[in-house]
């Protein structure tokens, strides 16, 4: 009886998430055609990120080590 619950809910579950992803779909749908915008003006450059990916790069690893290193101390 418990387990035609749970085969019961699980059923209705997947009802209403398939129900959601095709609201979500049909809800993009316009979206898609719509036919975008004239770009007739003059774009900013690229923000100068490159130069910090290593430092934060390297930031991250030594970070993460030292975490790790004091989760198994512990």
């Amino acid at each position: 009886m418990d387990s035609k619950i749970k085969q019961n809910k699980m059923k209705i579950h997947n009802i209403k998430y398939k129900i959601a992803l095709i609201a979500l779909f049909l809800i993009q749908l316009p979206a898609f055609a719509d036919g975008g915008f004239d770009d007739d003006v003059d774009d900013v450059p690229v923000a100068p990120i490159d130069s910090w990916i290593y430092p934060v790069i390297l930031l991250t690893i030594v970070g993460i080590y030292f975490l790790m290193r004091k989760k198994q101390t512990t």
